[in-house]
């Protein structure tokens, strides 16, 4: 526990930053101050499982949590309950998982290689700039939280722990689906390499989260924008991949040297050369499997990240999903751990690795920060509040035309009176008064799983000429329900769902 605590230290003052109360400006931080808005409103609203974003889009509402990965958004939600601002939960929630995931990687190498290693390992890939590079530059949340599951996962796999397998690698694909296309392969890969029989445990951990991965690898054909990125326009070159560079700025942003860091780290290099020396001196007995593996994934992530990999790229089946090739720094920022913790508990000089790490990239952890903003400031902004809340307004239906953002924002209907009794995020309680049969048009953008209900009648909502939400209704006055609920292919994913976490709780039950 001591040498926990001493790691810890570093670990802690390279988050300080996140819970302060300036705030600290990254490429998708205030995108997800306003998901963090919406979650929690669904939330709030009773929806265990939310799917969508009632207040974006103008208004109209969005399938955003069809696609985007939720538990970020839940653990913010935990945070955003207990009094935080949602622009603090957002701090809070990248902070957090930049402390426990180091704190994960500590338990999986203390496992392989002992205390005192663990813990110059866990400050060695604490430090890796790719951290960094997410937390304070990128703000991306959802990788922070996907590597919290991904070492969590590794150590399950490593302790024999087969409902830890099952329940890291699904929490890890609802942290963030291209994390998971990333990883789940490497930690599979762990597992038959290792211990065979955790095979299983992967693939439940794969099944359980069905209920989310299989809407939304079905439903990309009713939105638009979300595969807007050519993977071949992101290579680095190989010299920002092994000169240590920083900057805030986007990809191609070079005017000051101001675009944002794909260095590998100099400690991380350092490591693999170590290890390649070792290997080429015949000394592959000393390594382990964990070391050929980590060795192995990290100079095949440096291949793909280079240009020349191109015409690989291009016949691998969904590397599209993974979008820019420099996202394989991830794999540097697992793997640099497990070498970390071989050469601390190798040679004695293995201390150093963890000064040198902290000394060589301490300067990424001071990032530029404002004056503290209020949730106010974002919420009533209306190019992040009235958007869809992604980069290119990503997540928008097919159907929708630019004459929807015009339409009225009250209920109406072709041969009568409609009135709105109570509404919440996706559900409408109306009164109807048609003189004829008609068609009733509400101020929501269409999207499958749109219902209404009426004491003698139910009817499927369809989409009109601008993309809103309609319904053939019949004529005379009743009142009706409005709700957006699961569509088949959602209810088959949901019973998946549950069959495969029966089976996990299942196995465990039987195994003790």
């Amino acid at each position: 526990m001591m040498y926990l605590l001493f790691a810890c230290i570093p670990v802690i003052i390279a988050a300080l930053p996140l819970f302060g109360v300036r705030f600290i400006p990254t490429h998708d931080g205030e995108y997800h101050i306003i998901r963090f808005w919406q979650y929690y409103t669904m939330l709030s609203d009773g929806n265990v499982f939310p799917r969508w974003a009632p207040q974006l889009n103008h208004g109209l509402g969005i399938p955003l949590f069809t696609f985007q990965y939720p538990l970020p958004n839940a653990i913010g939600g935990v945070f955003h309950f207990f009094g935080l601002s949602f622009v603090s939960s957002v701090k809070w929630t990248v902070g957090v998982g930049y402390i426990l995931a180091n704190v994960f990687s500590f338990l999986w190498i203390r496992r392989l290689f002992g205390d005192k290693a663990g813990a110059i390992a866990m400050v060695v890939g604490a430090f890796v700039p790719y951290w960094f590079v997410d937390i304070y530059i990128r703000g991306s949340v959802g990788e922070v939280w996907a590597f919290v599951f991904v070492f969590a996962a590794f150590f399950a796999v490593s302790s024999f722990s087969g409902l830890g397998v099952a329940l890291a690698v699904s929490l890890l694909i609802i942290s963030h689906n291209i994390m998971a296309v990333i990883f789940v392969p490497l930690i599979l890969l762990y597992a038959a390499f290792t211990r065979r029989r955790l095979v299983a445990a992967v693939v439940l951990g794969i099944l359980i989260p069905s209920y989310f991965w299989i809407p939304a690898l079905y439903e990309q054909r009713f939105i638009t924008g979300l595969s807007n990125v050519n993977i071949f326009d992101y290579f680095p070159q190989v010299y920002q991949l092994l000169i240590p560079s920083w900057g805030s700025g986007f990809r191609g942003q070079v005017t000051g040297g101001n675009e944002m860091s794909y260095q590998v780290g100099i400690v991380p290099l350092l490591l693999i050369g170590v290890a390649v020396t070792l290997l080429l001196r015949n000394r592959k007995k000393v390594m382990g499997k964990e070391v050929l593996l980590a060795v192995g994934s990290m100079i095949i992530a440096i291949f793909f990240m280079m240009p020349v990999s191109r015409p690989l790229w291009k016949v691998i089946p969904f590397s599209h999903l993974i979008q820019y090739p420099w996202r394989l720094l991830s794999v540097i920022l697992v793997m640099t751990p497990v070498l970390g913790g071989f050469v601390a508990g190798k040679f004695r000089f293995g201390w150093v690795i963890a000064v040198l790490a902290v000394v060589a990239a301490a300067g990424y952890a001071r990032p530029v920060t404002y004056e503290p903003r209020g949730d106010l400031y974002y919420l009533s902004h209306e190019s992040l509040s009235q958007g869809t809340s992604s980069l290119g307004n990503a997540f928008q239906t097919v159907w929708l035309t630019p004459d929807a953002v015009a339409a009225t924002n009250a209920a109406s209907l072709s041969s009568g009176v409609v009135t709105l009794n109570a509404k919440s995020s996706t559900v409408w309680n109306i009164s109807v008064s048609a003189t004829g049969a008609g068609i009733l048009t509400l101020p929501i953008a269409y999207y499958p799983g749109w219902a209404l209900s009426a004491a003698s009648f139910e009817a499927e909502g369809i989409p009109d000429s601008r993309g809103l939400l309609t319904f053939a209704v019949p004529e005379g006055s009743y009142d009706a329900q409005v709700r957006l609920g699961l569509t088949l292919w959602q209810k088959a994913a949901f019973a998946l769902s549950i069959f495969a976490l029966l089976m996990t709780v299942v196995s465990f039950i039987l195994k003790k």
